[in-house]
């Protein structure tokens, strides 16, 4: 907390300081110390200011200020803003439940560009199969149950690894657990990557069982990828995927079905390859 409160203060005189080099101030994530800096600095300096809500849902940005103390007053605050940009239909409908006048809300879902995302052209490796994550590596990415979840995925495929793309605070608890799974051999732990697209090209699925999301950029490249996609049933993946049609949509917190719906599409090549082609198309 004093890191944050000391980070706020250091920008608040850093945007005062250079207040004749910018006209616009652009802040991603609503609850941040940075948002509520520009809105104070928009209000002294008669600076734009605009707010991107990423995350949606019960962990997302409103329901967090929501559970602070003083999360009204900080709300009230934030409508000040020029504009509010909502990755998804749910945040733009959690902003109107909490009291954001629509003439600031813009609704804007994230993009791709799907000429630099394109399916691999040459036939996957037939003696291994991949299926990858790509993100933080954070505790409401749900992690934990995709590492229990390929715990039976490899008992059942024992040809198959998972590769995860990413760094963050949670990395030394997963490699303990996969560890303590006994998988850790077939977990790959690759870092922070700039070819996030050469790793999804090499893959076969792709699996997002984060507990919140807004409109995850990655599910859209793996999407772009031709990959099948296995997401929970949150956010904005209810808006890109399609249960069934271009995807599987599985519960949170659900290990074994996030288990079993991997499994079916290894199993099924040509339904996982339909899927592919659809989410594209998407």
């Amino acid at each position: 907390m004093i890191g944050m409160i000391t980070s706020g203060v250091l920008l608040f005189f850093f945007l005062i300081r250079f207040r004749k080099e910018y006209d616009l101030i652009h802040c991603h994530h609503l609850q941040g110390f940075h948002s509520l800096v520009a809105v104070l600095v928009k209000r002294i300096l008669n600076k734009k200011v605009i707010i991107k809500v990423a995350g949606g849902g019960k962990k997302g940005d409103l329901y967090a200020i929501k559970e602070r103390k003083l999360g009204a007053l900080y709300l009230q605050f934030m409508k000040r803003a020029d504009k509010i940009i909502a990755v998804s239909k749910e945040i733009t409908s959690q902003l109107r439940e909490s009291g954001f006048p629509l003439s600031i809300v813009q609704e804007i879902p994230n993009g791709v560009d799907t000429h630099e995302f394109t399916p691999c052209e040459s036939p996957l490796p037939s003696q291994e199969r991949v299926i990858i994550y790509v993100g933080r590596l954070d505790p409401l990415k749900g992690l934990d149950d995709l590492l229990k979840a390929f715990k039976r995925v490899n008992e059942n495929h024992p040809k198959t690894r998972l590769v995860l793309v990413g760094e963050g605070w949670e990395k030394e608890n997963l490699i303990r657990l996969s560890r303590e799974l006994g998988i850790f051999p077939k977990v790959h732990f690759e870092g922070t990557q700039e070819d996030v697209k050469g790793y999804l090209k090499k893959s076969e699925i792709f699996v997002l069982p984060s507990l919140t999301e807004g409109l995850s950029n990655v599910l859209l490249e793996a999407m772009a990828c031709g990959l099948p996609v296995v997401a929970t049933r949150i956010g904005g993946n209810l808006e890109l995927v399609e249960d069934g049609v271009n995807g599987l949509l599985i519960t949170p917190r659900d290990p074994n079905e996030l288990a079993a719906a991997i499994m079916s599409l290894l199993e099924d090549r040509e339904k996982s390859r339909l899927m592919g082609r659809e989410g594209r198309k998407r």
